[in-house]
């Protein structure tokens, strides 16, 4: 069943990839350590540093050398081997000091580091990780909150192209949870401004002006927020958990996003995503139900 989009790239977008363009060339970090040695050294939990740079790329594809680096790496951290490993999805990304993988409100270095989302699946396609890459492989950041490296119950997530993003209706808009596939008469648009205002916009046969639902108190407002940024909504940046079984079964699809930061799911079997994934998912409904009463 093919999912059809109604909305363009976020205009934001440009000028957010301008801006990491001007920022990494005024900031640079010399990651090249003078080492003999030959294998990667872990610097901490989900970071890798790679001393023995050799690869190359034209920053569109992923070099076969950065993938064995992963593969690599996935051997080290699980025991699996590389020969029954597969790239699943890549796309090329620009990565900030923290490799796109920050911790809650954690600070990171204004770098503007070229590289790529990559995930990766096993042959049984019931485990797969996600990682973050320079180009050429010397840095690798283990994207643990966004992966399933054991009995993984869904496939592995796709990555969403940026002209699939459905952009907010303004700049005030901090969260938006917007309907995507599902049996239904028309698709709405939730959106929560950042002093609280909750709003239903229609987004796809008839497309419309926002409509108030109603006005979050600060401690509400502050509670959903917390939750988001406690479970690391911006590490499931372009990932698409959707499941294409149940949608051709008419289910209900979403796409997230906060402060532009992008996720899909499908409202199926919620347990059977990441965690923090399914608190966020958890926390948004309550909201929802609660704004319906």
């Amino acid at each position: 069943m093919e999912i059809k989009y109604i909305m363009l790239l976020p205009k934001s977008a440009l000028f957010a990839t301008l801006l990491t363009a001007i920022i990494g060339s005024q900031i640079f970090m010399n990651t090249s350590a003078k080492s003999q040695a030959s294998e990667a050294s872990i610097t901490n939990e989900n970071f890798v540093i790679n001393t023995n740079k050799s690869n190359k790329s034209n920053g569109q594809k992923l070099p076969q050398s950065t993938f064995r680096l992963i593969q690599n790496d996935i051997q080290k951290r699980f025991g699996v081997s590389p020969n029954t490993l597969k790239l699943h999805a890549s796309t090329s990304e620009t990565w900030d000091g923290c490799m796109g993988i920050p911790k809650p409100n954690g600070p990171c270095t204004a770098i503007a580091i070229s590289g790529f989302r990559v995930v990766v699946s096993n042959q049984a396609q019931n485990r797969f990780w996600v990682y973050h890459t320079s180009n050429d492989g010397e840095r690798l950041a283990y994207n643990s909150t966004a992966s399933l490296p054991r009995n993984a119950k869904i496939s592995a997530p796709k990555i969403i192209n940026r002209n699939k993003i459905i952009p907010t209706s303004g700049d005030s808009v901090i969260f938006q949870a917007a309907q995507t596939t599902g049996f239904s008469s028309e698709y709405y648009a939730w959106e929560l401004t950042r002093d609280g205002l909750l709003t239903r916009r229609a987004i796809a046969r008839k497309p419309g002006k926002p409509e108030t639902i109603r006005q979050l108190s600060k401690q509400e407002l502050d509670k959903f927020t917390d939750v988001l940024t406690k479970n690391s909504f911006n590490h499931f940046h372009r990932l698409s958990y959707l499941n294409m079984s149940a949608i051709a079964a008419d289910a209900g699809s979403y796409q997230f996003n906060y402060y532009g930061a992008v996720v899909e799911y499908t409202q199926d079997d919620l347990q059977k995503y990441p965690a923090n994934l399914r608190r966020i998912i958890s926390e948004w409904e309550k909201l929802r139900v609660a704004s319906n009463k």
